[in-house]
């Protein structure tokens, strides 16, 4: 072997251990960054010292790196404890403002999300970047009106033409839209905007993000939820937009949509098992727990 071909051989290989190191790297990291959320309804949470102090330990203590914070009534009319809490919380927690009202999607009462999204403009403007909010979270469940019943099409419509306005107004901002929906959008087709498309894939067009609500206590099966949210991950893949996948541990009924009665080992268990089926798929983003005050009296 020539000493030139001996030098190339041992450049190839020392390419390729840093590369292989490189990738390795990459694959752990984003193995650890996936979301891992909270719903938090309670707003005592923003206003009360010693409750924000309990639920920074709580979600430190659960590996939880963002919470999805309700400010309905708080922001716009006390800004200032909204800014205590995000000046008060770590670096390493995130945070998305949550407001929502079934009521909102009806065209008389979009004027009521819009302020909502025009009063988060207006906060998240006023702090430094690193102190922002990640995102606007809306939480509109049009489908629990009467309405929705009588004329699914129309309050349909009307729903997305909201998150279309929504999205406009952060969009132009800089800022994101993520918002939940169950996880049977998939199989309700909806004429909006030229196309008939199912529901969720009109959703997820218009919003950075959505949540799903896949309310199911076992990961595997045919009603588990793996296999209800797998539309939605490969629509999201698709078009380049995330989906977070959220449970329930409140006590509710039927047993299957929550682990209230299975407890926290089971799952997270469960969650395990998700993760490991969704780890390699780029539109896959991570898990959330509904929520807070369910969560701490969950069960081992």
């Amino acid at each position: 072997m020539t000493k030139k071909i001996f030098l190339f051989t041992l450049l190839s290989a020392l390419l390729l251990t840093v590369a292989g190191t490189a990738n390795a790297h990459t694959a752990k990291n984003a193995g650890s960054s996936h979301t891992s959320a909270l719903w938090v309804w309670e707003t005592d949470a923003i206003t009360n010292s010693s409750e924000r102090s309990e639920l920074f330990s709580f979600v430190k203590s659960k590996k939880i790196n963002t919470i999805y914070l309700n400010v309905h009534g708080i922001l716009g009319n006390d800004d200032s404890s909204l800014k205590d809490f995000m000046n008060a919380k770590s670096k390493s927690l995130q945070v998305e403002f949550l407001a929502g009202d079934a009521h909102w999607a009806l065209s008389e009462n979009h004027n009521e999300a819009l302020e909502i999204t025009n009063n988060f403009v207006d906060f998240a403007s006023s702090l430094k970047k690193k102190l922002r909010p990640l995102a606007l979270h809306l939480d509109i469940e049009p489908y629990t009106l009467d309405n929705w019943d009588q004329d699914e099409e129309k309050v349909a419509t009307e729903y997305l033409d909201l998150l279309n306005e929504c999205s406009s107004t952060l969009h132009s901002h800089n800022l994101k839209l993520n918002v939940d929906i169950p996880f049977w959008f998939d199989g309700v087709d909806i004429y909006y905007d030229g196309e008939n498309r199912p529901l969720n894939e009109h959703v997820q067009s218009i919003v950075d993000s959505i949540t799903i609500m896949d309310y199911r206590d076992f990961a595997n099966g045919s009603d588990g939820m793996i296999e209800n949210a797998k539309d939605e991950i490969a629509f999201a893949n698709e078009i380049g937009k995330k989906v977070v996948i959220g449970v329930e541990t409140d006590e509710v009924s039927p047993e299957k949509v929550t682990f209230y009665e299975e407890g926290e080992t089971a799952m997270k268990k469960e969650l395990g098992i998700l993760l490991k089926e969704f780890s390699g798929v780029h539109a896959f983003a991570g898990t959330a727990i509904h929520h807070y005050e369910s969560y701490k009296e969950l069960n081992k």
